[in-house]
Parts: structure tokens; C-alpha cells; sequence
């Protein structure tokens, strides 16, 4: 989980109260977050120094000591989802709305866009997205200034995948001139001041790399550009070059205590995360510019329509609120309360929410702010509503059902786990992968068709989810090619769901449990092992080999209608008088696709007949 740390003066003179310790702690577990430890400056260096302490002159541990504060330092674990919550300016707003001392913040664009920002058709198979801001008027402190810093950290390391989706750049408006342009430069012609390099002289492209390689801090990133001949660039109308995203900014734009306009930029292979990065930074530090929570957008140009775009010219941060209508019985039967429509907007309202009554009196309108991207489905809606009600009330107040009963495992989750156990003896290894793919993994990838059609997802946010898996073919080979380092052979499998689209379901589709193994080795295909494999299973279920005794035992059939497969070394499963599944040698094109280079055997079968 995140963890904010936050001096103790600071957080109360925000938060208006001075809370105890034990007081913070309360409203802390009643917001849904925990206080997990009181510490300082100088009690977190002894730990890190440890027995170093002893061995140390009593002058170097009275220095030492001099200089570290013995402030009180709250240490507070956040959920991981709650992006809004990662700086103390984020994390006070929401207590003091939760308090009920002030109401949710509205964002609002402050003007039409003044600054445009192009992008060129050279950078989109690199880096396609860029989204902007502009905070006019910001009035920075020292604290403020390090959370404006220490928030665009732990976005790059949470939401951001370490830069990998999302990179931001902050610029002194001041120091620039629009319009900007973002294009992938090649790296000879890249000559410029990096941030933090004075004294060093500039640096050029090609000696970019290696010299950020051994970097604590930059190093990581040194990867996401490694073997490129264009690197992505960020330009003003003068050819300043303002930031080499994912990497690091220019000196020449870096912004300081005296900034009082900051252009934000955030280049993305992700539009949708793009949009949360850029979302919350404005949100928080929005209240310290000279009109508090007006953000002055900017209009970012492409050269064609990409995915996830809703136009070639859009005008960014978007900051406009989500509706939910959710059920007002939904609410009360979820948590297993009795509260009116007003109550629920009310205790909304507590969470940063800003709700309304339906006119069939039976919903409640929910606008979910810019700061709240962790709310996607009504269930969040009523987890919010039971929080600002509170957990403790609800041991008082909820109503108890009506029926006693004894819990216990359902039929098909006990022969899961029966199924997980036998094949973890056999020596394979579990992995747990996504329920959601691409439509390309699924199908082209995979070398399938599916002629019943795939269940998809509507509007989806990121390509990397578009449908529900209707095979767990797509999530193993993922999972092998993530695993090129590992000694082979590799064996894995996994028990659990995929969906399949039913006409006949009152849904329209339908989970089916299913079981997977596979094998991936260098000396031979491993088919043999995972015949093997089958059949253990198959004995462990206590089904015999078809015979005129046995006519409803498992037995194989020649498939060659599977392009997942290679030709003549595939069969299909059959158990019950009915195919169940196959097994095969993953065809090399489909290898290909997933950047496997070794051999790769695979069984799949449906569980469900033999619940």
C-alpha cells in the first residue's frame, strides 16, 4: 500500500484541529485509511543506522543529531486506488469534506485555451499521448513545494508503472513560449542542459544513456529509451527543448519557489491514465493558485484520431464529472441498511461526491469529481456510502437476516481447489492472470476464431482490456513471455473462469470453470508431459479410459482445426461423450506473437462436467 508521510504541524494546521494521536488514529479507520506509525527525522535515521549507532563519536552523534528534527512524523497507509489521497493536500481536503468543514472543491477550466501543444506524427509509435495543464498564479511554500514534487513521485511509481505509462514534466511558463510541439527527435540532434546538471555542461544524445545508466535515481528509467534512435521531445515555438519524456526535464524550464505559472505535461502510452496523472495533480495543487481550483487547459493537436480519442483536437485536463445512477434499494439491501435518498446524497456529499435525487424518487444521481478515478461501477458508490455511514454503525444498526445458516464451500470451488492441489504436487506452479485481454490476444494472436462472437467491453479504458477472456491460452503465454530469465523448464497452470457468450443465458453469456497447464522446456516439446498431466488428472478425478465397461470415460480424438495447435500434433479431449478440451504444441507463429522462442506444450479442459 502507499504510504504519505507528513510532519505532524503540518497536517493539523490543515486538517484546523489539533488531534491527538489516538484521535487521528479514529478518524483515520472511520475514513477508511490507517495511521501506521508516529515517528521523526531523527527516530527513522537511528533505525536505518542500527548498530552503526554505538560505534559512532559522540561528536558525529550530536551533529547527526543537530540536524534531524524530532517532529512528530505520521506515517499513513492509503488504498492504492485513491490517487487523491497521496499528498497532504489531496489527503486534508478529503478529511476536512469528510468532516463536513468544508464542501467538495468544483474544478473548472478558467478560461478557452491560450497555448496549444502539436503532436507530431514521428513520436506516435513511441509515445503517443500528451495531455496538458496550466496552473496561473500558483503561490508555492517550501512544503508545498516539495508535495507538488514528492505527489508527481509516487504517480510515477503507483498509477504510472514507473514511467512506463505515464511521465509528467513541469515547466516555468515564464522560461518558454507556445506553441509547444511533441515529436520524437533523433537522439544525434538532442544537445541540451539536463535538470540538476549545472556545472557539467550539456549533454548530447547519444551519450544520454550511459551516462544516466548508473543513476539511483534516473537509472530505471534509462530502459523505456535503450536502443532507440529517436528519443521522445517536448519543444517550445523557440526549439527549447523542455523535457525528454520518460527520462528528465530541462534546467532550463525547471520550475522553483518563484514559479508563478506551471505548464504540466504528461506524455503517455495510455490515454486514460494520462488523464487520471494529469487529473490529480491539478485537483491538489489547483487551490494555491490566484483563483483556487481553476485550471487553465490547453488544446493538444494530433495528426489523425487515435484510439481512445474522442476527436484529432481535444482540450485537456478533462475535468468533467462522471454520473452514476444508482438504485437507492441497491444501496440499502448491499449494506444491509435503511436509510432515504436524502441520507444517501448526504453521506455522499461526505466523500467528495456531489448527489441528487432521482424524480421517481427510487435513485440517486451521483457526479464523481476528476480526484475519485478509483469509483468505475455502482459497487463503489455504495462502499462510499457505507464508509461516510461508518462501520462501526453498522454492527449497531444493520439489519440481521431473517434465516440462520452454516457456511461452506460451493461444489465448484471445492473441486477447484482439490484440482490446484493435485496439480501443485505434480510439480507445476500457479499463476493467477487477468480475466480481461485485447481482442488481438484472443484471436490473431492466438491464431482463433471465434464464430459465437466474444464478450467484449464497452468504451473500454486502456487495449490492453478489451474482452473477457474466452480461453486462458492468452494469459499463459503472457505470463511465459514474462518469464525469458527464469531456468526452463517452466511449468505453470491455473484454475479459474473464462467467459463464453450464450444466447440462451438471461445474461447473454456465461462463466465456465476451466483448467490449463502448460510446459515450456529447450530439450523437446514436453507433449508427452502434458499427456501425462491429463491424465493423472483424469485418474485423480477417479474417470477411467472409455471402454464397453466404462462408456462414458475419457478418451482422445485427432483435432487439426485449432490454429492455436500445430498441424497433427494436437488432439481433443473428450470425457462423457462430449469434448471437454484439447492439448497440443503451441503453433510457432502463435509463439512468435507472445516473444517466446522455446517449445511450448498446452492442455486446456472445462471443469465443469466434472463438478
Amino acid at each position: 500500500m502507499p504510504v504519505l508521510q507528513c510532519r505532524s504541524s503540518q497536517l493539523m494546521k490543515r486538517l484546523g484541529k489539533q488531534y491527538t494521536a489516538h484521535e487521528f488514529t479514529d478518524l483515520c479507520f472511520e475514513f477508511g485509511i490507517e495511521l501506521d506509525e508516529v515517528t521523526s527525522e531523527r527516530e527513522m535515521r537511528e533505525r536505518e543506522l542500527g548498530d552503526k549507532v554505538k560505534t559512532m563519536s559522540e561528536e558525529a552523534r550530536d551533529q547527526w543529531k543537530k540536524e534531524l528534527s524530532e517532529e512528530e512524523i505520521y506515517k499513513i497507509d492509503l488504498p492504492a486506488n485513491r490517487y487523491d489521497l497521496l499528498c497532504l493536500e489531496g489527503l486534508t481536503t478529503a478529511l476536512q469534506v469528510f468532516r463536513g468543514i468544508i464542501q467538495p472543491p468544483v474544478y473548472e477550466h478558467s478560461c478557452p485555451p491560450q497555448h496549444t501543444m502539436t503532436v507530431c506524427p514521428s513520436i506516435l509509435p513511441i509515445r503517443p499521448y500528451i495531455v496538458c495543464a496550466i496552473l496561473r498564479g500558483i503561490t508555492f511554500t517550501q512544503e508545498s513545494y516539495d508535495s507538488f514534487i514528492d505527489l508527481q513521485e509516487k504517480l510515477h511509481h503507483n498509477i504510472a508503472r514507473k514511467r512506463t505509462l505515464v511521465s509528467v514534466g513541469t515547466h516555468d511558463l515564464s522560461t518558454v513560449k507556445g506553441p509547444f510541439t511533441y515529436e520524437a527527435t533523433p537522439k544525434e540532434q538532442i544537445d541540451f542542459l539536463p535538470l540538476a546538471h549545472n556545472g557539467k555542461g550539456n549533454l548530447v544524445g547519444p551519450n544520454i544513456e550511459e551516462y544516466y545508466k548508473n543513476d539511483t535515481h534516473i537509472g530505471k528509467y534509462v530502459p523505456l529509451i535503450s536502443g532507440r534512435d529517436n528519443f521522445p521531445a517536448v519543444y517550445d515555438s523557440n526549439r527549447t527543448l523542455m523535457s525528454l519524456p520518460p527520462i528528465i526535464n530541462s534546467d532550463h524550464s525547471k520550475i522553483s519557489l518563484d514559479t508563478k505559472d506551471v505548464f504540466i505535461e504528461a506524455t503517455a502510452t495510455d490515454y486514460n491514465k494520462a488523464n487520471i496523472v494529469l487529473g490529480m495533480i491539478v485537483a491538489a495543487f489547483s487551490e494555491y493558485t490566484s483563483t483556487p481550483f481553476k485550471i487553465e487547459p490547453v488544446t493538444v493537436n494530433y495528426p489523425e484520431k487515435l484510439d481512445w480519442l474522442p476527436d484529432k483536437s481535444i482540450v485537456t485536463p478533462k475535468l468533467d464529472t462522471k454520473q452514476f445512477i444508482v438504485k437507492v434499494d441497491y444501496i440499502n439491501k448491499s449494506i444491509g441498511i435503511n436509510i432515504t435518498p436524502e441520507e444517501i446524497c448526504e453521506l455522499l456529499r461526505k466523500m467528495l461526491h456531489t448527489a441528487t435525487i432521482s424524480e421517481d424518487k427510487q435513485s440517486v444521481v451521483v457526479e464523481v469529481p476528476i480526484t475519485r478515478a478509483d469509483i468505475l461501477h455502482d459497487a463503489d458508490i455504495m462502499e462510499d456510502v457505507a464508509i461516510a455511514y461508518g462501520y462501526n454503525k453498522l454492527l449497531e444498526d444493520a439489519v440481521p437476516p431473517k434465516t440462520l445458516s452454516y457456511g461452506k464451500q460451493q461444489p465448484h470451488e471445492h473441486l477447484k481447489h482439490l484440482v490446484r492441489t493435485e496439480l501443485g504436487l505434480a510439480g507445476y506452479t500457479e499463476m493467477l492472470t487477468f480475466s480481461l485481454c485485447s481482442h488481438a490476444e484472443a484471436t490473431t494472436m492466438c491464431r482463433r476464431e471465434y464464430p459465437g462472437g466474444i464478450v467484449t467491453i464497452g468504451k473500454p479504458k486502456t487495449k490492453e482490456f478489451e474482452v473477457c477472456r474466452p480461453s486462458l491460452l492468452p494469459g499463459t503465454l503472457k505470463t511465459l513471455a514474462h518469464m525469458k530469465d527464469k531456468p526452463l523448464p517452466i511449468q505453470l497452470f491455473e484454475v479459474t473462469d473464462v467467459v463464453l457468450k450464450d444466447p440462451e443465458h438471461r445474461i447473454g453469456c456465461r462463466n465456465e470453470p476451466h483448467v490449463c497447464a502448460a510446459r515450456i522446456a529447450t530439450d523437446s516439446t514436453g507433449f508427452e508431459n502434458i499427456h501425462g498431466t491429463f491424465e493423472l488428472m483424469m485418474a485423480r478425478l477417479g474417470i477411467k479410459p472409455r471402454s464397453d465397461k466404462f462408456p462414458d470415460g475419457y478418451y482422445y480424438e485427432a483435432g487439426n482445426d485449432d490454429g492455436a495447435f500445430y498441424p497433427k500434433w494436437q488432439v481433443d479431449l473428450y470425457c462423457f461423450k462430449k469434448k471437454v478440451g484439447s492439448m497440443g504444441v503451441i503453433h510457432p507463429l502463435v509463439l512468435k506473437a507472445f516473444g517466446i522462442t522455446n517449445p511450448t506444450s498446452y492442455l486446456e479442459y472445462n471443469l465443469e462436467p466434472f463438478v
